[in-house]
């Protein structure tokens, strides 16, 4: 018990009995911090003899914790309680521990107004709070989820000594709680919601982040869901999501893209969604940028890196290594760049809005047990069973790919970029086969297989449709005849009479066919 007074000027009076626990470590000159009446003091020998106390702040602290980022940095935990026993904590970086100012202004925030650090005591907090601090707890802290060295991390799903730290709108958490039982019904009620031709393949999606570990031949690619308003496109993807969380149920988790979220947040946020799908929500091309935002994002989230930038001192910036797997839903893809759309697989729901989906219904009224579907996956993938199947269908991987070519070709010889669409097909169903062993999914995967197979032919057939559109030839080739349909360009016949001077030629025709005079065409369809 504490028996000692501290007057107002920062002087100890009496001769007090000190409580010394943490305050065996002291400096060589005799100097100490003790805690005493809810306050940290600073103990001095005086040259004469005796000593001198001076408080140092109304408050007692120590460092519970020190934390080791993925980067090396470091940052401690700080516990504390008022002198009128209020708890308050705090983390703060090493660098900024080490600075005074820093460390007095983080301090007082947390103790609150009634807390002071004394006048010329600022220099003595970093020493009281690491000479009264013993038995530190070690922790690594990692920013993002997906694999380390200590396994699939997951908020939910770390080890004692390994802790995830994420922003508030990416709700990713493993619950041990969760019903295996209810994950499956509910898994099979939001499979049937659209139809599992749609929405199978897109379950596919899902589970292939934390595959890739394990299939190294796997390009990380995109998944874009089309529909108009009151498709249930957000609905089930939300719902698809809570296999890692069941927090992406709630709207306010949404990350909409346009006005609703800048590209740099977007960017961040795919940093920290290692090995695991990303939602971005109601892709609209006049909101923003546009298609111009659709397609950097498409290109810097799936190449794997942010843009290369350079600090205040002129110096490269460390690039954050983004390994996200971007859903994306919207009314249209963007018909502008032929080099992005082949990195995204798209699969259309169509849904007359007002009807009932009871489906859906029941799998959203149950979405608090789909997490137990990710859980068991992730689980799955680090037993032996599940790496020995992931092995033997890696080796089927070159075969898949060289199938799905031959399909595309036959089918729509007029794609762009058939080799990485094919790509993306052969992952899509060596992840189904995949989730197929899985004793958590085996029996619900097994069931809608047909359907999955039929629907997953329909989205390599439409991708065809989705690619050729953003050929710049063909999309002037298409404005050219809307133009023509309304009358507002023509053409003279070649050898003929037709004065050219008609400021709405664009060339010429014969029996054999049309000749552009390409200055005027591409004039004609940009006015």
């Amino acid at each position: 018990s504490l028996t000692s007074d501290v007057s107002g000027d920062g002087q100890a009076s009496g001769t007090p009995e000190l409580d010394t626990s943490g305050t065996d470590s002291s400096p060589p000159s005799g100097e100490r911090y003790v805690q005493e009446n809810g306050r940290m003091v600073h103990v001095k020998p005086k040259s004469r003899g005796g000593e001198s106390r001076n408080v140092v702040a109304d408050f007692v602290a120590r460092i519970t914790r020190e934390i080791t980022m993925e980067d090396g940095a470091r940052a401690y935990r700080i516990e504390g309680e008022t002198k009128k026993g209020r708890p308050f904590a705090l983390d703060i970086e090493a660098s900024e521990f080490e600075r005074d100012r820093s460390l007095k202004s983080a301090l007082g925030a947390a103790a609150g107004a009634e807390s002071a650090v004394r006048a010329g005591m600022t220099r003595h907090i970093a020493p009281a709070l690491k000479m009264l601090s013993s038995d530190v707890e070690k922790r690594k802290r990692y920013k993002r989820t997906g694999w380390t060295d200590s396994g699939f991390v997951l908020p939910g799903r770390t080890g004692e000594d390994v802790e995830v730290s994420l922003p508030d709108s990416l709700p990713y958490r493993a619950n041990a709680d969760a019903d295996i039982g209810d994950g499956r019904d509910a898994l099979d009620n939001l499979l049937q919601s659209i139809g599992p031709d749609k929405t199978a393949p897109v379950l596919s999606f899902m589970l292939t982040g934390p595959v890739v570990r394990h299939v190294q031949q796997i390009k990380r690619h995109g998944m874009f869901i089309k529909g108009r308003t009151g498709s249930l496109k957000t609905s089930v993807s939300q719902a698809l999501m809570c296999i890692y969380g069941a927090g992406f149920i709630q709207d306010e988790n949404l990350l909409k893209m346009g006005e609703g979220m800048t590209r740099n947040a977007a960017m961040a946020l795919a940093g920290a969604s290692h090995d695991l799908p990303i939602f971005f929500d109601n892709y609209k091309p006049s909101t923003g940028r546009g298609d111009r935002d659709f397609i950097n994002l498409i290109h810097n989230v799936i190449e794997g890196g942010e843009k290369a930038r350079l600090n205040r001192n002129s110096e490269l910036k460390e690039r954050r290594n983004i390994r996200a797997w971007p859903l994306i839903t919207g009314e249209d893809l963007p018909n502008t760049d032929p080099a992005s759309l082949p990195r995204v697989l798209s699969v259309e729901f169509k849904w007359n809005s007002g009807e009932d989906h009871p489906e859906l219904t029941r799998a959203q009224a149950n979405h608090d047990a789909l997490p137990a579907l990710g859980r068991e996956w992730i689980e799955w993938l680090h037993t032996s069973d599940g790496q020995e199947a992931l092995s033997e269908l890696e080796d089927t991987f070159p075969d898949r790919r060289k199938k799905w070519p031959a399909y595309l070709r036959r089918n729509r010889p007029d794609m762009v970029n058939i080799l990485r669409v094919a790509s993306n097909l052969a992952t899509n169903t060596l992840v189904y086969d995949a989730a197929k062993q899985c004793p958590a999914m085996r029996s619900v995967l097994a069931e809608h297989e047909a359907e999955y197979r039929k629907g997953l032919k329909e989205v390599a057939y439409r991708m065809g449709d989705y690619t050729c559109e953003s050929l710049e030839a063909r999309r002037l080739l298409d404005g050219i005849k809307s133009l023509q349909a309304a009358g507002r360009v023509n053409f003279a016949k070649r050898l003929g009479t037709d004065h050219y001077e008609d400021e709405n030629r664009i060339g010429y025709r014969d029996g054999d066919g049309y000749y552009l005079i390409l200055d005027l065409a591409i004039e004609a369809v940009e006015d």
